[in-house]
């Protein structure tokens, strides 16, 4: 199984289409193929220490014994904390792992929600 799923993420490339006009062939060296019942799998393994450090700190929420501080489907990461300097470490924590996996949090994408009285403490990415 595991030769497999290496030959099958080794041997793969695309072709860019833009107004009827395609590129040539490149070979594709990063990633998670997108077309492969798999992929969320072996990508949720892959940032699942994401979820696992920020368990084992108990950084985050717990909802009747189970812990729901972070969040994940697919690519998408929720983090639910009761503060907000209990989130930035969750931040912090999250980006560290990111780092050392080699990947990086699209910013641009993230947002922040704080239910409750205004502070002026605001969490940085």
């Amino acid at each position: 199984m595991l030769n497999a799923i290496i030959n099958w993420y080794s041997k793969r490339g695309a072709v860019v289409r833009w107004k009827g006009i395609f590129s040539e062939y490149f070979s594709m060296t990063s990633g998670v193929r997108q077309d492969w019942v798999l992929s969320p799998f072996l990508f949720a393994i892959y940032v699942d220490d994401v979820i696992v450090n920020s368990h084992d700190q108990r950084l985050g929420c717990v909802l009747v014994g189970t812990y729901i501080g972070c969040l994940m489907y697919a690519d998408d990461l929720v983090l639910l904390s009761a503060s907000v300097s209990v989130l930035q470490k969750m931040i912090e924590l999250s980006k560290q792992e990111m780092t050392y996996l080699d990947m990086k949090f699209n910013t641009s994408k993230a947002m922040v929600l704080r239910i409750g009285r205004a502070r002026k403490k605001v969490c940085l990415m």
